[in-house]
């Protein structure tokens, strides 16, 4: 089975991992380099040498939370997020310096988990985005919950006898087995009723 406590790696297809820290972390290897999808902050440089990875090229987010960019900072790739949450990642600094954002903290979105510092962006992913990396095929959806702007991203390896094979990561709204990392986020006003 697979292992479920934290800071391991976990081979779901042919250099398609999973790391399993603070949250789930994506990792697609090609020989020495990566690309990441979400990145916590236990997720650093040497831990990835344990598979080989020299370097890291492009790191996917799913959100603007804390728990799944806290690592960012730790590489030089290039750093992708959701388009609409664009603001979270390079205004970060400007959200906080709000005395709204750090002492009324009753809304939840974007919350107390939004980024410390800013993360500049390489580009913007949204529905309908794709690209190939390496032998990978990764597809964008929109998938609004844990925040507003949230996407998830398809990964399919196309070198598969067997056809292509796939796996969703989709930030930490589902992780280990089918478990709900925190209910509370996904409730949001939807309108009054007549």
């Amino acid at each position: 089975g697979m292992e479920l406590h934290p800071f391991h790696f976990t081979e779901l297809l042919p250099g398609l991992f999973v790391y399993r820290g603070a949250v789930n972390t994506g990792i697609l290897k090609w020989g020495e380099r990566a690309v990441l999808i979400d990145c916590d902050d236990t997720l650093t440089p040497a831990r990835l040498e344990e598979l080989g990875i020299r370097a890291v090229e492009r790191i996917y987010c799913t959100q603007h939370r804390r728990p799944n960019t806290a690592g960012v900072y730790a590489f030089s790739a290039a750093v992708y997020a959701p388009l609409g949450e664009q603001r979270y990642f390079e205004a970060a600094e400007a959200y906080w310096q709000d005395w709204r954002n750090r002492w009324h903290l009753y809304h939840c979105r974007p919350g107390p988990l939004a980024p410390l510092k800013n993360i500049p962006l390489s580009g913007t992913v949204s529905e309908g985005s794709s690209f190939q990396w390496g032998s990978f095929t990764i597809r964008v959806l929109d998938t609004p919950g844990m925040t507003d702007g949230a996407v998830s991203y398809v990964v399919e390896l196309q070198t598969d006898p067997s056809g292509p094979r796939g796996v969703v990561f989709s930030g930490d709204v589902l992780y280990a087995a089918g478990q709900v990392w925190d209910v509370h986020s996904l409730q949001k006003n939807t309108g009054t009723f007549s």
